[in-house]
């Protein structure tokens, strides 16, 4: 099956996002990031609504939305 995994997250999700598209090409599987990304100011909303609809536009969707917190100081 030829399936395309679509992946978001948060501001605090690059570096999980970032194990994501190392490991799902080396197992042939494609994906396309939604956001955020580094330096990224995109409210999370919109990230989850794009992710929203491309599950709700495709018959099979593969989705991971990742919500992450970045550590206090």
């Amino acid at each position: 099956m030829d399936q395309t995994v679509y992946i978001g997250g948060d501001a605090a999700s690059h570096e999980l996002k970032k194990l994501f598209k190392e490991f799902l090409p080396a197992k042939g599987v494609k994906h396309v990031d939604l956001g955020m990304f580094e330096n990224d100011t995109t409210d999370f909303a919109i990230i989850k609504r794009e992710l929203d609809e491309k599950v709700a536009s495709e018959a099979n969707p593969v989705a991971v939305l990742i919500y992450g917190k970045k550590p206090s100081a």
